[in-house]
């Protein structure tokens, strides 16, 4: 794996801590500008879910920029690159990496079984190649806040 890959993997978990970090201890805001015990109901009520209606083994994918989900919900990541906000900030600044082609590919070949998005027309929702497959390819579920849930139509036990 080049190395560059291996050091955005390195910044991208130190990054996920120091959020961890910033939500513990100060509450936290994030893209959807819950604070404190509102975004910590809401997370919690979606990874319940999510625990309720998956097995173990199943993955999931979180597109946008929440990585705790996977934690809460005890769910791995159907992707190599596990953050949606992630593809988006490469895809807008094209920087060559590709991210949105190695993760819609990840999500083809593991075919979590569920998507966790920003609503559509909300602020933090992301407009690329990822959103446009997982819209193509699951339904609508559920909807927390300004957060849908999504089951894959591709999912297989």
């Amino acid at each position: 794996m080049p190395l560059i890959f291996n050091k955005l993997k390195l910044i991208w978990i130190l990054t996920s801590v120091l959020f961890w970090i910033i939500i513990i201890v100060a509450g936290g805001i994030d893209q959807l500008g819950l604070v404190g015990k509102e975004k910590s109901d809401v997370y919690k009520e979606v990874s319940n879910y999510i625990q309720q209606n998956s097995k173990p083994e199943d993955s999931i994918f979180v597109n946008m920029y929440a990585p705790w989900i996977y934690g809460v919900s005890h769910r791995k990541s159907a992707a190599d690159i596990f953050l949606g906000g992630y593809v988006q900030v490469e895809y807008n600044g094209n920087f060559g990496y590709n991210f949105a082609a190695k993760v819609t590919n990840d999500l083809q070949v593991h075919k979590p079984k569920f998507f966790l998005q920003v609503k559509p027309g909300v602020i933090g929702y992301s407009d690329n190649p990822v959103t446009t497959y997982i819209n193509q390819n699951s339904t609508v579920i559920g909807t927390y806040k300004e957060l849908e849930l999504r089951t894959n139509s591709n999912y297989s036990n």
